[in-house]
């Protein structure tokens, strides 16, 4: 249930940015579908790869963001704790988009590029990274053979990677030292912002961490916050 819902949630963040960011006409400054059934039609697939590639980067964004959330909400109200069990799920569903984002890409780390290209992309790359090793000990038996403490270092990384990862978008959009993006796209610049901010509000503010797997996903009730 947890992973269908998990699916939904990400299939419509996906879906969003395919409609109202990739179907929007930069030059009449409406939109226009059928930029997306070009997408989809593949009848340019270079247009339709990095059109889907920048949709995923943003869904991922995104989704990695709605993952990380109710970590410091569930802080601020017990509302938002029946949420922390959705954290796994979205957040794989969103290293999977991260996964589709990146492999497009790879051959890029290795053409001639502008100083702040390049440290876009491998601010990208490391973000991937430390993804990628949340994705794998994202289980019980990560936590067995590393400890949580250690687990635990390890998942709050993740932190640090979105913050890299809105750098690595803002870099690779900058233009004559604004910022040159479609207006749907500034919702994946929001999202890990406030992300960002609500951790570090608690952090300074609560300071109390949770102790057990089971309480970082939900899965028992946190009784000392």
């Amino acid at each position: 249930m947890f992973w269908t819902r998990a699916l939904l949630l990400s299939f419509a963040v996906f879906l969003a940015f395919l409609l109202f960011y990739s179907g929007y006409d930069k030059q009449s400054g409406t939109l226009d579908f059928s930029l997306v059934a070009r997408i989809l039609s593949f009848e340019d697939a270079d247009f339709s790869v990095d059109e889907l590639k920048k949709v995923f980067g943003l869904s991922a964004l995104v989704v990695l963001s709605l993952a990380f959330l109710p970590g410091p909400l569930s802080y601020l109200s017990p509302f938002f704790a029946k949420f922390l069990i959705y954290r796994k799920p979205v957040g794989i569903w969103g290293f999977i988009f991260l996964l589709l984002h990146a492999l497009p890409n790879l051959g890029e780390l290795i053409e001639s590029h502008t100083f702040q290209d390049m440290l876009g992309l491998w601010l990208g790359v490391f973000a991937f990274l430390i993804f990628l090793a949340m994705a794998l000990t994202s289980h019980k038996g990560a936590v067995i053979r590393l400890g949580y403490p250690k687990w635990k270092l390890l998942q709050r990384t993740g932190y640090i990677a979105l913050l890299l990862s809105v750098f690595h978008f803002v870099l690779l959009e900058l233009e004559g030292g604004a910022l040159k993006v479609r207006p749907f796209a500034y919702l994946a610049l929001f999202l890990p912002a406030l992300t960002l901010f609500l951790k570090l509000y608690v952090m300074l503010v609560f300071g109390g961490e949770r102790t057990s797997y089971e309480e970082h996903f939900g899965l028992v009730k946190k009784t000392d916050s």
